[in-house]
């Protein structure tokens, strides 16, 4: 009769298996971290563009009073008269 030998269990990755896996793991780290990144970025990115959208209500605001209810045309400056549906109608 022969015993049944059972195969060693091995308790350890190899060299070549452990810094296979780190590699792996430190590229999706440093994925992250630059999504993380590009996601400040927008977040400024959008902050700014609100801020500059309100700058543009305040001039918008201005010329409003000053020059009443007109579209801008932003190529040459010229204004041109913007009617009130609502008045139309009634």
């Amino acid at each position: 009769m022969t015993k049944n030998k059972k195969k060693a269990t091995p308790t350890k990755l190899t060299k070549d298996e452990l810094s296979n896996i780190q590699e792996k793991v430190n590229n999706i780290n440093n994925l992250q971290m630059n999504v993380g990144g590009l996601e400040l970025q927008k977040a400024i990115a959008i902050e700014r563009v609100k801020e500059a959208q309100g700058a543009l209500q305040v001039v918008q605001d201005s010329l409003e009073k000053k020059y009443g209810q007109v579209s801008v045309n932003i190529n040459d400056g010229s204004l041109k008269e913007i009617k009130d549906e609502v008045n139309k109608k009634n």
